[in-house]
């Protein structure tokens, strides 16, 4: 019996159920309007099940871990909108030192007669038995827009009435949308646009005098945030982070010694630049960031003559990687763990790559057809992700590395058949001249 017990004790010891931790960050939440720090309770999405984190305290803050493999991190507070930042961890983090996140919650809209609410403040409510006027209908216009900049957003509405089951759904751009209504009724309300949260809310109408009035319904952008740690031998005169397409200077913030913020658009290419306290560029580096979470940790020293920033990088004619032929890694469907034989090939390639640094590298992921679009757009970029973090911890330079997904958009193959759905499932990489 004491042998069994031992037994036991021992795979406790060394059989651990606790997810590997990968990425330290220090969280800050705060009310989106007042700026004032929540308490909040935060999640982690791991394969597929959703796992408490931690409490943020009275300032806002949690200082934790992330898991390798966690897939999103969760924000929730009784009467504010939940946040959801996707996450692609994978490896272990090259620094010890927490990485600054700062995030913030909207508050929820309470329940209210004749004005869309927040669907999860949805109280138990009777419609009033009104005399309706004669043939009256009410005419509501619908109005979406951006939550920060106030700018009108295309987006899909949908209607769902409770008394007639019914669903109406359409598109609202520039000019609101006018919808007529003929009943009172409670309308449950979904919103959703391309790079912003889904929104879900309520309407009660129960007074019909046949009156117009507009809706404005504010969503919030579907987070990507750039956090940098930047070790230095002093601190850097300017951080400047550039959108390559455009030229707009996107502010990043300090968030404690060394460390900057930004929010950023995902799948768009940025030039991020280090400026030293004579203006010289210390680092200079194009970024393509995924949807959600984005860290850079650099280590620069100030140089002793000035120089002049060089002009925003244009796009540069793409060569082929050892000869004629482009280095592709595949993988098995929907995951985008890297197999024995590709970490073999990629160890080969990087060797390449750290005797040529005049080389830039350019990383492309792509999944094939099956399933959702959106998550398959998640999945490429995962997968150019995992192979960009593989090559960096070979010793290739990171800013010698440009990384997407297209997710299914760009087939080498017809989806046709299971053998060139294989042949979609891939990471393609190709050289470029710095």
């Amino acid at each position: 019996m004491k042998t069994w017990i031992l037994v036991l004790i021992l795979l406790v010891i060394t059989c651990p159920n606790a997810p590997a931790q990968c990425l330290p960050v220090a969280i800050s939440v705060a009310d989106y309007t007042t700026q004032k720090p929540l308490q909040t309770q935060l999640f982690v999405r791991l394969y597929g099940q959703r796992k408490p984190l931690g409490n943020s305290n009275e300032a806002g803050r949690l200082v934790v871990s992330l898991p390798c493999s966690a897939t999103e991190l969760i924000v929730e507070k009784q009467g504010y909108r939940p946040l959801s930042l996707p996450l692609t961890i994978g490896q272990q983090s090259a620094i010890e030192l927490p990485y600054s996140l700062p995030l913030a919650l909207m508050p929820l809209d309470q329940q209210a007669i004749d004005r869309p609410y927040s669907q999860s403040e949805q109280k138990e409510y009777v419609l009033k038995s009104q005399k309706q006027a004669e043939k009256a209908t009410e005419f509501r216009l619908f109005k979406i827009t951006d939550a920060i900049t106030s700018a009108s957003i295309v987006a899909e509405v949908c209607l769902f009435y409770t008394k007639t089951r019914q669903k109406n759904c359409f598109t609202s751009g520039n000019t609101p949308t006018e919808i007529p209504f003929e009943q009172p009724d409670i309308v449950a309300i979904e919103v959703k646009a391309e790079g912003y949260q889904r929104y879900q809310g309520n309407l009660i109408l129960e007074t019909f005098e046949g009156k117009r009035r507009v809706y404005e319904i504010k969503l919030s952008k579907q987070l990507s945030i750039f956090t940098a740690y930047i070790k230095s031998d002093q601190p850097p005169k300017q951080v400047q982070l550039y959108d390559a397409v455009t030229g707009q200077t996107l502010e990043m913030k300090p968030a404690g010694l060394g460390q900057f913020t930004a929010t950023v658009e995902a799948s768009r290419t940025y030039q991020w630049r280090v400026l030293g306290n004579k203006n010289q560029v210390l680092y200079d580096e194009n970024l393509i960031f995924l949807a959600g979470l984005n860290q850079r940790a650099v280590a620069v020293k100030q140089a002793k003559q000035t120089q002049t920033p060089p002009p925003l990088a244009t796009t540069p004619t793409e060569k082929p990687l050892f000869g004629n032929t482009t280095p592709v890694v595949y993988f098995e469907q929907s995951t985008y763990e890297l197999s024995p034989q590709v970490r073999l090939q990629l160890e080969n390639w990087a060797s390449w790559w750290r005797q040529n640094t005049k080389q830039k590298i350019r990383i492309e992921g792509h999944t094939d057809n099956v399933g959702d679009a959106r998550l398959n757009q998640l999945l490429s970029e995962n997968r150019a992700k995992v192979v960009a973090t593989y090559l960096f911890n070979q010793g290739v330079a990171d800013s010698c590395v440009l990384f997407r997904g297209f997710g299914p958009h760009r087939p080498t193959a017809a989806n046709d058949t299971e053998e060139n759905r294989k042949k979609n499932r891939r990471v393609e990489i190709s050289s470029l001249p710095l």
